[in-house]
């Protein structure tokens, strides 16, 4: 009864219709909470939602969304929901429902979530990467942790060519560059389209591994470290329907970063190597004491899906999936958990 029961609520849970996943309490559960609040919060068709299994259901939602049930009429709604689930969950189940093939697959998948979680959890602490082991990482790694060199730049952008040769010029033969450079900012036609203006901060060296420039700012970086010294203005270049100019006003040298500055982060990244590894592991262990039988015939007739639009797989691949989900762009997992650093 309880399996089913689990089913038939990933099932609803899947239609978006509740807020929290609802696990099944037993029949006439009592509490343990340690204010002694021992009676239920509901009986609904002769099933106990005790006051643990309520709290429980509040504290697995978001913090935005618990912030709204701190009134006792508001937690009156969340419970009026729950009542709806109980009584949807009643109805499915005695429609069948819990042995259909999708809602029994889900129930799998949401097992086989909390269980890898658990297990991995268990296999894995942060606790137990020692100190040691994080500055031997940094040290045979240690061309990650460098800042690249940087230029503080500025940049002016203008309708048409002329007008942006014309201004190099000026401020070339300027008797106070920075003051013409000033003044030219305040200036600026505002008519004129803008796609960068005024001090944009530090660019980094494009050459450099460690740079972390993006989108526009590659091209930006590209352009002005290949001025040769600062005051030297870009020859105009398109950008964006305008025709830009810049220079660097700061330089910054390539610098080291301290180990204490990245311990954390070489931690985390040891961390998720390690579960990932862990997963493998656990996985290999199941498959060596498993009886597996393949039939190749009819795996081979089973017929090619259709190949999806691009829109259509990526909604596919934010569907559930327990073991994919449990991992992020490096492929390890990064499902939060208990364990402490």
């Amino acid at each position: 009864m309880f399996a089913k029961r689990l089913k038939i609520g990933v099932l609803l849970l899947s239609t978006g219709l509740f807020g929290c996943p609802p696990e099944k309490p037993p029949r006439n559960s009592k509490s343990t909470n340690e204010n002694d609040v021992s009676d239920s919060v509901a009986v609904i068709n002769g099933e106990t939602l005790s006051y643990d299994e309520f709290a429980r259901r509040i504290s697995s939602l978001t913090p935005y969304a618990r912030a709204r049930y701190s009134t006792v009429e508001a937690r009156q709604e969340f419970l009026d929901t729950q009542i709806d689930f109980e009584l949807l969950a009643d109805y499915a189940e005695k429609q069948g429902y819990g042995d259909d093939p999708e809602v029994v697959h889900a129930m799998k998948q949401s097992m086989v979530r909390q269980y890898l979680q658990q297990e991995l959890m268990q296999r894995v602490k942060r606790a137990d990467i020692k100190e040691e082991e994080l500055k031997d990482l940094y040290a045979k790694h240690e061309s990650r942790y460098m800042r690249p060199a940087a230029r503080r730049s500025v940049f002016l952008c203008f309708a048409d060519q002329a007008s942006g040769t014309t201004f190099v010029n000026q401020i070339a033969a300027a008797d106070d560059p920075r003051a013409f450079l000033l003044k030219s900012l305040k200036d600026m036609n505002v008519g004129v389209r803008q796609p960068v203006r005024g001090d944009i901060g530090f660019l980094e060296d494009p050459t450099s591994n460690s740079s972390k420039n993006t989108g526009r700012n590659k091209l930006l970086a590209t352009k002005v470290f290949g001025l040769k010294a600062a005051g030297e203005f870009l020859a105009p270049f398109e950008l964006q329907d305008a025709w830009c100019t810049g220079t660097f006003v700061e330089k910054r040298t390539e610098q080291k970063i301290a180990f204490n500055e990245v311990r954390d982060d070489i931690r985390e990244k040891l961390y998720l190597q390690r579960r990932e590894e862990a997963q493998k592991a656990f996985i290999e262990e199941l498959r060596a004491d498993a009886k597996i039988e393949i039939n190749k015939e009819a795996l081979a007739k089973v017929p090619a899906p259709e190949a999806p639009s691009l829109q259509k797989m990526n909604k596919a691949l934010g569907g559930a999936n327990p073991v994919r989900d449990l991992k992020g762009p490096t492929g390890v997992s990064e499902t939060p958990d208990k364990d402490t650093k």
